[in-house]
């Protein structure tokens, strides 16, 4: 009987999230499950005020203002996520985001706290790994293949096929190519 249900309960979720996360399906196929414990505080309650976010947001994350992501990428999926998209955050493919990462595209004005200060958007590029407690600074750019260090301050762009950690963030050694799966529902990510 137990089997029975848990088999019910994944096609429900599987139901739950092509209604609820329809530009994110390619998900389903990795784990179906994946909107289980997001759509009533999320899509029914706005607990997070992220009801309109295409994506699964943590019940303690933010995310807010232009935030674009790309396919097997949730930003804000992590608990303790706070993204400021003011100035624009384009995150690209296969991108995981830690639990209490930081990603804030716009500094406040020292002349008027309650106005933010232009400033180019944060690109982040394809298969890159975001460690727990990381901080991203305006304006930055992380190149495809890259793991960001858990804690790091990153203030300055990160090249491509890189290793980058610390405060300030420096590239520690460089990267092999990216092995793991980057593909759902058929579709390759671009390298």
């Amino acid at each position: 009987m137990t089997h029975v249900l848990r088999k019910i309960l994944l096609h429900f979720y599987k139901a739950c999230g092509w209604l609820f996360y329809p530009a994110k399906r390619e998900l389903l196929d990795l784990t179906p499950d994946f909107a289980r414990g997001y759509i009533l505080p999320q899509r029914i309650l706005n607990l997070n005020r992220a009801r309109f976010i295409p994506w699964p947001v943590h019940l303690t994350s933010r995310v807010s203002g232009q935030v674009n992501a790309g396919r097997i990428s949730t930003p804000g999926m992590s608990p303790g996520v706070y993204i400021n998209g003011e100035n624009g955050v384009q995150i690209g493919d296969n991108v995981y985001i830690g639990p209490g990462v930081r990603i804030i595209s716009a500094n406040h004005d020292p002349a008027d706290f309650r106005r933010h200060l232009p400033a180019e958007p944060i690109r982040i590029g394809n298969n890159v790994w975001i460690g727990a407690n990381a901080v991203i600074l305006p304006g930055v750019s992380i190149g495809h293949n890259v793991i960001i260090g858990a804690g790091a301050i990153v203030t300055r762009p990160i090249p491509a096929n890189s290793v980058a950690a610390g405060n300030p963030a420096r590239v520690i050694r460089a990267k092999e190519p990216y092995q793991g799966e980057t593909q759902a529902r058929g579709a390759q990510c671009s390298p």
